[in-house]
C-alpha cells in the first residue's frame, strides 16, 4: 500500500518526515510534522540543535535540503546544550526560516555549569589542536542574550527554559535578556486548539504556576522594585518548566523534552573551589565574562575543573517524539532513505529519541527516561547514539527496550573513530542498524518517512 493510497482512503493522517543530517563534528535534526485532521491539513516543523558554524558550507547544503524550509515557519527550536558543535549555528536559522512566534526550548543551565561546560569545550578544541572561537566564550557567558541577539530581530520568539529540581534558578542575571512577545494568543473557533501558531498559549496555561512559584521565590530572594520582575515574566514571557516538557498535538501526537538532573554535589562543590580560588563572592553573568576573558583566571578555572573532569556527565536536553500514547490502533508505513528500505506497513513503532550529549551511564538520566513509561520506550525505533558515538557515554539500556522489529542507531560522526563497543552493542545488545552521518558520504543524511493512519483513540 502506498503512502498515496493510505491518504485517499483514511480521514486522520499523520505524516512524518525527521532528517538526521550529515554536518559534520555537530548535530542537526529537522522534523516535519503533517496531520490531516478535521478537514484541515495543519504543519508543525522543529528543528533539533543548530550545529557548528564552522561547517557554514556544509549547513547551508543541508537546510536547503530539507523539507522544513518549503513553508519556512519554525514551531520549535531546541537547543540540547551549549557547546559550539550544537549551537554556534544558530544564526543560520534566521536565514532559512520564519522565526516569528518561534518557541525555542532549552536546559536552564547555573553559571557554575555553565563555566564546567565552557571548560570542556575549550579542552576538546585544545585536543584537536584549534584554538577557541570568541562566540563560544559568548554563549557560555550568557546564552539567553546570544541567542536573542542572533534569532530576535522583530520575530517575537518565545522562550521555555526546562530546569532539572524543585528549586527554581537563583541566577537574576540569566533573566535579564529576553525578547519581546504575544503570549495572549487567541484560538480561532470551531478550529482546532493546537494549531501552531496556538502552542505558545497551551504552554502558557499549562506552565503559569511554575512561573508564579518562580515570581514569589525570586521576589524573597531579590528585593526589586515592585512589580519589575512581574512586567519581565508577563510582558517579555519566559515560562520556567520543571523537568520536562510535555506537548500533545491534538491528542495524537507528543513532542517530549526531558532534563536529566545535575549531579547538584559535584557542581556544587566546584562552585565553591571557584569562588575560594578565585576570590570572587558570586558566581554571575558578569563575574563569569570577567573570568573567562582574563587568561590568569581562565587557566585556573580549567585546573579547578580538571580536578573533579571524571565525575562530571554531560548534560543536554533529550527529545521524544511519537504516535500519543493513549492512540489505541494505528497503521504505519515506514521508509529509509538513502538504503530505500520500506518496512512493515503495519508496525506498532516508530518514536524517536535525540539525546544531544547526554550520558546513557547516568543513574540520573536513565530515572528521568523512565519516567517516560515502558510503552513509550517500547515505542523507539531510532536512537540518536549520544556524544558521536563515545563509549563513555553509551549504555544500551534504553534501546534493549524496544520492542520494534527495525531499530537504527544514528551516530553523528565526530572528529575521532566511532567507538567499535558502541557499534557491537548496537547490533548485538539493541538488534539495531549503526547508521553513521558522514558529511563526506554524498547521501550520508538519513531521511525517515512515516504515514500513521489512526483507526482509534481509548
Amino acid at each position: 500500500m502506498s503512502f498515496q493510497s493510505i491518504k485517499n482512503c483514511e480521514q486522520d493522517i499523520i505524516r512524518v518526515e525527521s532528517i538526521f543530517h550529515a554536518v559534520g563534528h555537530g548535530l542537526i535534526y529537522t522534523l516535519l510534522l503533517n496531520m490531516d485532521v478535521q478537514d484541515e491539513s495543519l504543519n508543525y516543523y522543529l528543528v533539533y540543535d543548530c550545529g557548528s558554524r564552522k561547517g557554514k558550507h556544509i549547513i547551508r547544503r543541508e537546510l536547503e535540503f530539507s523539507s522544513c524550509t518549503t513553508d519556512r515557519n519554525l514551531t520549535f527550536l531546541l537547543i540540547s546544550h551549549l557547546h559550539q558543535d550544537h549551537i554556534s549555528g544558530l544564526d543560520f536559522m534566521c536565514e532559512y526560516f520564519n522565526l516569528r512566534g518561534t518557541i525555542v526550548v532549552l536546559p536552564y543551565f547555573p553559571p557554575e555549569l555553565r563555566a564546567i561546560s565552557l571548560v570542556l569545550d575549550i579542552m576538546r578544541f585544545k585536543e584537536e589542536g584549534k584554538p577557541y572561537p570568541a562566540d563560544g566564550i559568548l554563549i557560555h557567558v550568557d546564552p539567553l542574550d546570544y541567542i536573542v541577539s542572533n534569532l530576535d530581530s522583530g520575530n517575537s520568539i518565545k522562550i521555555v527554559l526546562i530546569y532539572d529540581s524543585d528549586l527554581p534558578p537563583t541566577d537574576k542575571d540569566f533573566y535579564s535578556h529576553r525578547p519581546t512577545i504575544e503570549p495572549n494568543v487567541k484560538t480561532p473557533r470551531d478550529k482546532p486548539t493546537d494549531r501552531p501558531e496556538d502552542l505558545w498559549k497551551v504552554i502558557y496555561d499549562t506552565f503559569r504556576a511554575d512561573t508564579e512559584r518562580l515570581l514569589r521565590y525570586l521576589r524573597e530572594r531579590y528585593p526589586l522594585e515592585a512589580g519589575v520582575l512581574e512586567r519581565l515574566f508577563r510582558e517579555n514571557i519566559l515560562i520556567m518548566v520543571r523537568g520536562y516538557l510535555s506537548i500533545s498535538i491534538l491528542g495524537l501526537y507528543e513532542f517530549l523534552m526531558i532534563y536529566p538532573p545535575i549531579d547538584r554535589d559535584v557542581v556544587e562543590s566546584i562552585k565553591q573551589e571557584i569562588m575560594s580560588e578565585l576570590r570572587i563572592s558570586k558566581l554571575d553573568v558578569d563575574t563569569l565574562r570577567e573570568i573567562v576573558t582574563t587568561s590568569s583566571k581562565q587557566k585556573e578555572l580549567r585546573r579547578i575543573v580538571e580536578k573533579h573532569i571524571r565525575d562530571l556527565n554531560d548534560y543536554s536536553l533529550i527529545f521524544y517524539h511519537g504516535v500519543d500514547k493513549h492512540i489505541h490502533e494505528y497503521r504505519c508505513i515506514y521508509k529509509i532513505t538513502p538504503s530505500k528500505t520500506l518496512y512493515n506497513p503495519y508496525c506498532h513503532c516508530g518514536a524517536e529519541l535525540l539525546t544531544g550529549d547526554v550520558s546513557l551511564r547516568s543513574r540520573r538520566t536513565k530515572n528521568r527516561l523512565n519516567q517516560l513509561g515502558d510503552e513509550r520506550l517500547s515505542k523507539i525505533s531510532v536512537l540518536q547514539v549520544p556524544h558521536h558515538g563515545s563509549n563513555r557515554d553509551w549504555s544500551p539500556y534504553v534501546f534493549k527496550k524496544s520492542e520494534c522489529i527495525h531499530k537504527i542507531g544514528v551516530i553523528f560522526r565526530g572528529k575521532s573513530a566511532v567507538s567499535q563497543n558502541v557499534l557491537l552493542s548496537l547490533r548485538y545488545d539493541c538488534n539495531a542498524i549503526p547508521f553513521i552521518c558522514d558529511s563526506s558520504v554524498s547521501e550520508g543524511r538519513l531521511i525517515i518517512s512515516k504515514v500513521y493512519h489512526i483507526l482509534n483513540t481509548f
